[in-house]
């Protein structure tokens, strides 16, 4: 389940960079196979949504935005505002693995039409295998938002490999 807050973030990002145009092309994007939102308003903030109303959100935004660039800034804004308070607590003696256990339960709670899941290859070395990734705005939407949780934590990642299933694997070594 994902939050209405967030769908509806995402929503006022659109209208924000598109304006009126944009908000109508958005709701009927969003509503072209079956009624959703009658309005952007109309999402209860406070309200649980299932996660392909997530996805179909996420396809319409990146209709509407058209530019990669934007549909990654989508990504990076939406990952500041939606990712684990815990994430600025941890020290920098917090066990390694706690952290990318953390950053997993993020993906699979703000962003849910992704599966999640890690690998540990030493202690200092992980990687986090995102599959589902339907398109090419669904990437650059998760690289955004990878984005901004690694500068949150200030950790660095080594390489993202994209292989033609559309999983992204990443791997994370901590100094």
């Amino acid at each position: 389940m994902v939050s209405g807050s967030a769908l509806r973030y995402m929503a006022d990002f659109v209208e924000e960079k598109k304006g009126a145009f944009g908000r109508e092309e958005f709701t009927k994007k969003v509503n072209e196979k079956n009624v959703i939102v009658p309005r952007i308003d109309s999402i209860d903030p406070d309200d649980e949504f299932s996660p392909g109303y997530f996805e179909r959100i996420l396809d319409a935004s990146a209709h509407v935005l058209r530019e990669d660039s934007l549909v990654n800034q989508l990504g990076f804004n939406y990952g500041k505002r939606f990712s684990s308070v815990g994430m600025r607590l941890f020290s920098p003696f917090e066990r390694n693995e706690r952290i990318v256990i953390s950053i997993c339960q993020d993906i699979k709670k703000y962003a849910p039409t992704f599966n999640v899941t890690y690998e540990t290859l030493s202690d200092k070395k992980f990687v986090i295998r995102i599959s589902n990734i339907k398109s090419k705005e669904h990437s650059l939407f998760l690289s955004g938002y990878l984005e901004a949780l690694f500068k949150k934590i200030q950790k660095k990642i080594i390489k993202v490999e994209e292989d033609s299933e559309g999983t992204k694997k990443i791997v994370i070594k901590f100094l």
